[in-house]
């Protein structure tokens, strides 16, 4: 027998007592056995292309616990304590599931873990199949649907004003003019457009308005440019900001990859992947006309299967994940639903809003745009709390398999019940930062509370935050339950 069948079964043997009964092996396509001669369901372990590797997993010799990680290759190298290496080969090792076999340990029958193992072929071809599977979502979501469904984006700029990123070369104070208002200072300044032209700009601002532009040569500024009959002038219209934004942006994926490592990067992967679906797919498709409650409902399944798949991987956690979040996604829909139907609310609250549907010639649906805005909101939280209850449910089921699922769902209610108390409070006062300007301003009316709270700008964000907030408490419960069934039912491997 060439190679690895001794060390193989010494190994199986070893953990498992050293009886020499036939070992049940679990395969990701099924059983086979492993008899004494080392062979692997009529398949021998050794050659110059080893069919099989066995990694080691947990020996729970309970109450104790002992933990061994080694791997069996084709080649023995060193004495029989010590397992061979893969004779250069990749040393991972994919997670398949754990078999487990009851045997006699110190006169009572205790569960053993016993090694797994898994074809060669497959290893390290897990995770390409998922991303795989993530990438071809995305590819169908943000470039095939689009183009299948036909969105036709209107231009939503009436006066034909077109913008570009500008340097100031040149600043020129030209007048300054007292008045009972303030000073106006007059300037003409030159810049140089991205494409290299320099254009002169004339202008003029009070010098102490807090929202003025007070610009310096080599300051970057966005310059519109207005086609009229007299010719192309321009203006100053904010300063550009695109360099300091990618500054904070970069800083932000290199801390969160420092402290989360691979799942941190993994994360802001789903984060670009998020904001994909939204620009490419959910944006074009209101403006193209499409109902803003459907296309956002599809897009944030996309976005929830492919934001839970990359931090967590594929596996039966991020499935009961996947699962709370639709589920709690649809009560979300329905919360929102009856809270504006009931409360009577336009969606035409703020002026963006009054805006864009003068813009699109009343072609958006203010009320579903409403909905969407609240369906989307809720979602950044609802995949927080669903991964939490389901990685909550999986650990206890990993510290004792033999709770069940009513016992898991309990247990992980309790845990989940203290993160629904942080979460609420998290969406009301993330909702109520995004809104401050607004509730200040009608804090400010001379008009008791109850009246307030009443106009259509307040109501709006009272009903934002509630119906989005019941659909985060609704998936605590929901998500745990379809956890717990799941993990009662399943052989669990280290990355479950």
């Amino acid at each position: 027998m060439p190679g690895a069948a001794a060390p193989v079964q010494h190994e199986l043997h070893h953990l498992a007592g050293d009886d020499r009964d036939i070992l049940e092996v679990q395969l990701p396509r099924g059983r086979v056995d492993v008899d004494d001669a080392g062979h692997l369901g009529g398949r021998e372990v050794g050659g110059d292309r080893p069919e099989a590797v066995v990694r080691v997993g947990a020996l729970h010799d309970r109450p104790h616990e002992r933990r061994a990680d080694h791997e069996v290759g084709d080649q023995a190298r060193g004495d029989s304590r010590r397992p061979p290496a893969l004779d250069g080969r990749r040393r991972d090792v994919a997670h398949v599931p754990i078999i487990r076999r009851r045997r006699r340990w110190r006169g009572r029958r205790e569960a053993v873990r016993l090694p797994t193992v898994t074809p060669r072929a497959l290893l390290g071809h897990s995770h390409a199949l998922t991303y795989s599977a993530v990438a071809i979502v995305l590819v169908l979501t943000v470039f095939v649907a689009p183009v299948v469904a036909g969105f036709e984006v209107p231009p939503l700029n009436p006066f034909g004003a077109e913008s570009s990123e500008a340097e100031v070369v040149a600043v020129e104070v030209t007048a300054r003019d007292r008045t009972e208002a303030g000073t106006i200072v007059s300037q003409h300044v030159r810049v140089r457009l991205s494409g290299g032209e320099e254009v002169a700009i004339e202008r003029q601002f009070f010098e102490d308005d807090p929202i003025g532009i007070h610009v310096e040569p080599g300051d970057g500024v966005l310059v519109t440019a207005n086609e009229t009959p007299e010719g192309t002038t321009y203006f100053i219209a904010d300063r550009s900001r695109s360099l300091a934004l990618w500054v904070l942006v970069i800083a932000f994926a290199a801390l969160v990859t420092l402290v989360g490592r691979w799942r941190g990067l993994w994360s802001m992967v789903g984060l670009a992947a998020s904001f994909l679906v939204i620009v490419q797919f959910i944006i074009p498709a209101i403006l193209s006309g499409w109902n803003p409650v459907g296309v956002t409902v599809i897009g944030s399944i996309v976005i929830a299967f492919t934001t839970l798949v990359l931090a967590h991987g594929a596996n039966w956690k991020t499935v009961a994940a996947i699962s709370g979040t639709g589920v709690s996604l649809a009560l979300v829909i329905v919360f929102a639903g009856f809270g504006v139907a009931f409360t009577e609310l336009t969606g035409l609250a703020d002026e963006h809003a009054i805006a864009l549907n003068i813009l699109a010639d009343n072609t958006i649906d203010a009320r579903g745009l409403l909905l969407a805005s609240i369906i989307i909101g809720a979602l950044g939280v609802l995949d927080d709390v669903t991964a939490t209850q389901a990685s909550t449910v999986f650990e206890l089921h990993r510290a004792n398999d033999h709770l069940s699922a009513t016992e898991l769902f309990g247990r992980a209610l309790n845990v989940g019940r203290d993160h629904i108390a942080s979460t609420v409070n998290t969406l009301v006062l993330a909702y109520v930062s995004a809104s401050l300007p607004l509730v200040v301003l009608l804090a400010s009316q001379p008009e008791p509370l109850a009246l307030l709270i009443s106009r259509d700008q307040f109501a709006t964000e009272i009903v934002r935050t509630l119906m989005g907030s019941m659909g985060i408490v609704a998936a605590v419960p929901i998500t745990t339950g379809i956890a717990a069934l799941i993990a009662a039912r399943v052989r669990l491997d280290d990355g479950a």
